[in-house]
């Protein structure tokens, strides 16, 4: 890992240092959690969200295809 600084006029840069980082525990895998909230029923019936919880879905499925090369498949879905 490499550091440089520059001042606030982007003329003038420090000098670089650098430094290695070795981990010694063992890597975890990493998790995904999404909540992904759609409501589309108010009791005030001047709120009309026809497609909350479709695009809320949507874009749940679409993190989690994004996700899938780096996250393995994991589907604990709870839908109310």
């Amino acid at each position: 890992m490499s550091v440089v600084a520059f001042n606030s006029q982007n003329t003038v840069q420090s000098s670089m240092k650098t430094s290695t980082l070795t981990r010694t525990s063992r890597q975890e895998e990493p998790h995904l959690y999404i909540l992904s909230i759609g409501i589309d029923q108010y009791k005030d019936s001047g709120v009309d969200l026809k497609y909350a919880v479709k695009d809320s879905r949507d874009i749940e499925q679409r993190l989690m295809k994004q996700a899938a090369t780096i996250y393995k498949p994991r589907t604990s879905i709870t839908r109310c």
